[in-house]
């Protein structure tokens, strides 16, 4: 699994990778010229610089050939990107340049721009391999939108959609932002989609995230119940075609004892069993002795 990244993985997932045996390497694709043979993902993370021609062409010819690529968009930078933009539009999709999704479904965090979404609801096998434990935190979410006139041989999936009750802001002057306004436009709106491209080379696939921080470090390490981190695991199990993940859970092997270490306790155990109990064992028989003698 190669990467191009603005951002350094978070140790997290890094962990998680390494633990379901993936091997992740950074990639430059200017010096290289092209996709190694032996790469089977390309994972685009939270770009904020353009795309360069050469860039866009190498991608554009490796998903062609059946490459796979994950790609996590850095909310609100795509606006000075229009190399960027239209390779994402090439694949049919869009994701605005100015604004964000509001959500009133779920749980909130400090403003109604932060949301806990519950992707697991979908029937997609991205989600529902997944465990169901978690909620998965997304801020500051844009929505991503099919072009019109895509080509044919393009299909997308949605695997992560806000509520129906959710809503795209552009006027971002206007608050509080749980007051709608009139130039709101209603949900759901897609944040996590499967781009198949059927084409005669092969078939090639794009997960696409309108959300930076699905691999932001503080939702990824440490004790956050959040379940990024698996999600995103189980985006790069789809594109490898696994159905599982291997890394399970370790169990505490350490045995814990009761010991008593008082001594009070200990003493008035052994005079209870070693003197009082036999003592009147033979109290009782020499009553009983005695009774039967007369």
């Amino acid at each position: 699994m190669l990467f191009r990244s603005e951002w350094t993985l978070a140790s997290g997932i890094q962990s998680l990778l390494s633990d379901n045996n993936y091997t992740v390497k950074e990639l430059n694709l200017i010096s290289a010229g092209a996709v190694p043979d032996d790469a089977d993902i390309i994972a685009i993370l939270c770009p904020a610089s353009d795309f360069t021609e050469d860039e866009v062409s190498i991608l554009e010819n490796y998903v062609a050939y059946g490459g796979k690529c994950i790609i996590i968009n850095y909310s609100n930078k795509q606006k000075d990107m229009p190399n960027y933009s239209e390779f994402l539009a090439y694949y049919g999709v869009t994701i605005p340049s100015d604004g964000f999704v509001f959500e009133t479904a779920g749980y909130n965090y400090q403003q109604v721009v932060w949301q806990l979404y519950e992707p697991l609801t979908s029937s997609h096998s991205i989600v529902s391999s997944m465990d169901t434990k978690h909620a998965v935190l997304t801020t500051y979410a844009q929505p991503i939108l099919q072009v019109e006139n895509m080509r044919n041989t393009l299909k997308i999936e949605s695997f992560l959609t806000t509520s129906n009750g959710s809503w795209f802001r552009t006027d971002l002057s206007s608050t509080p932002y749980e007051d709608r306004i009139d130039s709101d436009v209603d949900g759901p709106f897609d944040l996590g989609v499967v781009i198949t491209d059927q084409s005669n080379e092969g078939e090639g696939q794009i997960i696409l995230y309108s959300a930076y921080d699905i691999i932001k470090d503080i939702y990824v390490n440490g004790n956050y119940p959040f379940a990024n981190a698996d999600l995103f695991l189980s985006s790069v199990n789809y594109l490898s075609k696994l159905t599982y993940s291997i890394s399970i859970p370790a169990k505490s092997s350490s045995l814990s004892y009761n010991v008593d270490n008082s001594s009070a306790e200990f003493f008035t155990g052994l005079v209870v069993f070693v003197i009082v109990i036999p003592l009147a064992v033979l109290v009782t028989g020499f009553v009983i002795w005695l009774r039967r003698r007369k």
